[in-house]
């Protein structure tokens, strides 16, 4: 059987993270009737929810290094600091421009950008699953702990 409690972590960021991203979209819009501020949220929590799953079934330490990712590095921790602000304003950006009108893409623009981030995503899960299969993903998971850890001892 598997770890319920990595399934439960994973479950609560997962959760924590939709009601999140659907604060920051919806509020600033004004209303839940903005169809592609759904369309959104499917394209971006759809396939993350996949590669969970995947990561659950093949490599759950994998789910579990990743859920519990915690960046050491002082240049990569303002790195995601910044990269959080961006999403926020995006976001929140994104919600406001939907309540106030102030672009309109046209509807093919919506389906090619869906279809390529799709694309992207779909990409990225067949690789984490053929890495899975081949070890891969281990070999790499191994040089990047010892990448690090020589450049512990380097500093």
């Amino acid at each position: 059987m598997k770890d319920k409690n990595l399934l439960q972590e994973a479950l609560i960021k997962l959760l924590s993270g939709i009601v999140l991203v659907g604060l920051l979209l919806f509020l600033p819009a004004g209303t839940l009737a903005w169809k592609r501020g759904w369309l959104f949220m499917g394209l971006l929590f759809l396939p993350m929810i996949l590669a969970g799953i995947v990561m659950y079934i093949k490599a759950p330490n994998l789910l579990r290094s990743r859920l519990k990712a915690k960046e050491t590095q002082t240049d990569q921790k303002d790195v995601i600091k910044l990269s959080g602000l961006m999403f926020l304003a995006a976001f929140t950006v994104a919600g406001l421009n939907y309540r106030f009108g102030w672009t309109a893409l046209p509807k093919a623009v919506t389906v090619v950008g869906c279809a390529v981030f799709l694309l992207s995503y779909a990409n990225n899960i067949f690789v984490l699953v053929h890495a899975l299969d081949s070890g891969l993903l281990a070999i790499l998971h191994n040089y990047a702990g010892l990448h690090s850890n020589n450049r512990k001892a380097n500093s």
